[in-house]
């Protein structure tokens, strides 16, 4: 038997633990679930129901993610316990706002960060970003329409990565995946409807795409 899915029994804090942990960090149920593999129903439960026992696979996941021991995540530890139930988060998963921008004002990005409404929480231990972008499912074969794009606009680029481009005189930027081949670079419009497109001069590309993050909501981001 795996004893990474028995019950653990909790002292009865383990709740308001993760309840305060989520709420420091300024993020969604769906974003901890992501992160930790856990189904997002599951991570609801465990924050509404007091009585409610996660699987000792979960909650290695669950303090792995927020940085502190198992003890200090069932509140076994009075003096850590407050510490982190009175509004310190542990400072090596602080979050970062990462700015959701459009197929327009992405084209301007570096001012386009600054004025966005819009922003996903993101850990930079773990991701070095500089925007996220929604991908129009309709227009690219094989993407859903809630699909959610992390960019690095400093990352170099390498045969088969996905990138955000602008082509001059263009209102909007695209996604494309880049294809060296033979000592020359295209862009793939990864649409079947269109042509492979040789690199010139004409197009810039702003940034590569590091992670596509699937099914995303408006309850993902702020």
């Amino acid at each position: 038997m795996n004893n990474k899915n028995h019950k653990v029994p909790l002292p009865g804090h383990f709740s308001s633990v993760i309840n305060k942990l989520i709420e420091e960090a300024n993020i969604t149920a769906a974003h901890v679930a992501r992160h930790c593999n856990i189904p997002e129903s599951t991570v609801r439960r465990l924050r509404n129901d007091c009585d409610a026992n996660p699987t000792a696979s979960n909650l290695i996941a669950l303090s792995q993610f927020f940085g502190i021991s198992i003890d200090d995540m069932l509140g076994c530890n009075p003096k850590q316990k407050s510490s982190v139930t009175g509004g310190t988060f542990p400072s090596e998963h602080q979050f970062n706002k990462l700015p959701i921008l459009n197929w327009v004002n992405v084209i301007d990005w570096g001012h386009s960060s600054k004025t966005s409404k819009n922003y996903i929480n993101i850990n930079p231990h773990e991701i070095k970003a500089h925007f996220a972008i929604m991908v129009p499912g309709l227009e690219y074969d094989h993407f859903r329409t809630q699909s959610l794009a992390i960019v690095n606009t400093e990352k170099k680029i390498s045969h088969r990565s996905y990138v955000i481009c602008h082509k001059a005189g263009q209102e909007r930027a695209t996604l494309k995946m880049l294809i060296r081949h033979e000592g020359e670079s295209y862009l793939d419009p990864l649409n079947s409807k269109f042509n492979m497109i040789k690199l010139s001069k004409q197009y810039t590309l702003i940034g590569t795409v590091i992670e596509f993050r699937m099914n995303v909501n408006n309850t993902d981001y702020l």
